[in-house]
């Protein structure tokens, strides 16, 4: 075994160690000698109905981060069960200090990965896919998502319109204020507080 050979299992064993069922499946397609990862069910989240109708038809979530204040509109109707396991990770401060760990240009910024804050971890909960046919446009808010009814706490905003994600991840809501903050994020800046704006129709 050659010193990259060796580099390179040290590395695959160190990811392969975070459990993720996912990523060890492709690691084994791909040839290398991975242990199985018992895949332990998760319970699934459904919609909490009593709190959506609290929050109100359009609450406006918002997200104070290093560069500025970003305001996103919610459509709890669309998305309930995201929202409602959302609304709950935001009241126990779980986004609290939880850096951007993906930043695509032109494409998407992503964050709220509450566990590892590395892209795979999340809450200890699944939430089903809840599809939209709204359109990836700029500005739109979406989730994270593994497969069909894997998605969680981890969220991304458009950068620019992606047609190909057409009703293929759940939407949650749009920015309606600091898409300029949106563009200046980078890798490790951090949401230093997230909560509920009720906005009256």
């Amino acid at each position: 075994m050659d010193r990259f050979e060796s580099a390179s299992v040290e590395l695959l064993d160190s990811l392969s160690a975070f459990g993720n069922v996912a990523l060890n499946s492709t690691l084994r397609d791909q040839g290398w000698d991975i242990q199985e990862t018992k895949n332990v069910p998760k319970s699934f989240r459904t919609p909490d109905w009593q709190r959506l109708g609290e929050l109100g038809a359009n609450p406006v979530w918002v997200l104070e981060t290093d560069k500025g204040n970003i305001e996103i509109e919610m459509n709890p109707i669309s998305a309930p069960a995201t929202i409602s396991g959302m609304d709950s990770l935001t009241r126990a401060g779980a986004y609290n200090a939880v850096a951007f760990h993906r930043v695509v240009p032109n494409f998407v910024v992503q964050g709220g990965d509450i566990e590892t804050g590395d892209g795979f971890g999340g809450p200890d909960y699944v939430v089903p896919t809840e599809a939209s046919s709204k359109q990836y446009a700029r500005g739109i808010v979406g989730i994270a998502s593994a497969g069909t009814d894997t998605e969680g706490s981890q969220y991304f905003v458009m950068h620019d319109w992606a047609p190909h994600l057409n009703g293929r991840y759940t939407i949650i809501g749009e920015v309606i204020s600091g898409m300029q903050v949106v563009d200046k994020l980078m890798v490790g800046d951090k949401v230093n507080q997230a909560y509920w704006v009720q906005v009256e129709e």
